[in-house]
């Protein structure tokens, strides 16, 4: 709210009524604050009332001057000129009384601008220390933006290498997928190649049989005659070897298949292991992924408050 001229002067009256001299320091601290410029004025018409107040009265020649102005026009120019000494005197005294005011006036300017000079020092010192917190605030500032920035660039780096994990768990689940195909394939040609084996054997053995049978019949037949026995026996030997052949063959071909199956079933376990390590690593960059954001969304919460 702002200070009027008649808040000034009654503050003025108050002062003077207390037996407090008026001066401008005294009028601005009774008011709490004020212009300067504003409580002068006021004070200089305050101080003028005051003056004209204080001032002898101007009085008419006494009546006996008057009547015996004829006698004593002596008397009356010496009245005359002793009632101007007297004035003269008078103003004499007022203008040193308004020297001693526009002096005491001048002391209180002085007094009122070294307490100024203390404001303005003290809000001087206000703005410096309103500075410094503003330059320390501006590099907490800067401090989180490069902190922001770090923790975005890790955030992003820690994206890629999420999606980077999750390409490879994929290729991983589609390569242990084609795995699994291949061996379901090796295990259908191992089971065919098992079947066709299997037959020849049963084929080889019921041709054993028909021979042994009819070595059986040779024998009968030979009896007497040696030479055929003998050719007889040989090719039943003969055929004897071949059956040991294609049986040991067969267990060769089903220990070779027997060891694939294994290779197939150690590739298919490595593969798991890989898409296994796969989801650990992904499953871990999706934390570090959201340790980030945590941090992220901290680092903007402070850069709120702070602003």
């Amino acid at each position: 709210m702002a200070i009027t001229k008649q808040d000034i002067l009654a503050v003025a009256d108050a002062l003077d009524a207390e037996g407090v001299k008026p001066t401008l320091a005294a009028v601005r601290k009774k008011l709490g604050g004020g212009s300067f410029s504003t409580i002068s004025e006021a004070m200089k018409e305050w101080k003028a009332d005051h003056a004209s107040a204080a001032a002898p009265l101007r009085e008419p020649a006494p009546p006996a001057v008057v009547e015996r102005s004829a006698d004593l026009a002596a008397e009356l120019w010496a009245a005359c000129m002793e009632l101007a000494n007297a004035r003269l005197a008078g103003e004499r005294e007022a203008l040193e009384v308004a020297r001693e005011e526009m002096e005491a006036s001048q002391r209180e300017a002085a007094e009122l601008a070294d307490q100024m000079a203390g404001d303005i020092e003290a809000l001087q010192a206000q703005v410096s220390s309103l500075q410094v917190r503003a330059e320390s605030a501006e590099s907490e500032i800067d401090d989180m933006r490069a902190e922001l920035a770090a923790a975005l660039e890790r955030a992003g780096r820690a994206e890629a290498r999420a999606a980077e994990i999750e390409k490879r768990a994929d290729d991983a689940k589609t390569e242990l997928g084609r795995m699994h195909e291949l061996l379901s394939e090796e295990r259908k040609q191992h089971a065919a190649e098992l079947e066709r084996q299997a037959v020849a054997l049963q084929a080889a053995q019921e041709a054993a049989r028909a021979q042994g049978e009819e070595i059986a019949a040779l024998r009968a037949q030979v009896v007497s005659v040696h030479s055929e026995r003998d050719q007889a026996r040989a090719e039943a030997s003969g055929l004897r070897t071949e059956l040991a052949t294609l049986t040991a063959r067969a267990a060769a071909e089903s220990e070779q298949h027997q060891e694939q199956r294994k290779r197939a079933a150690e590739e298919a376990h490595r593969c798991a292991e890989k898409l296994t390590k796969a989801t650990a690593d992904r499953d871990e960059a999706r934390t570090e992924a959201a340790h980030l954001r945590g941090q992220l969304e901290a680092l903007a919460g402070r850069k709120k408050e702070g602003g």
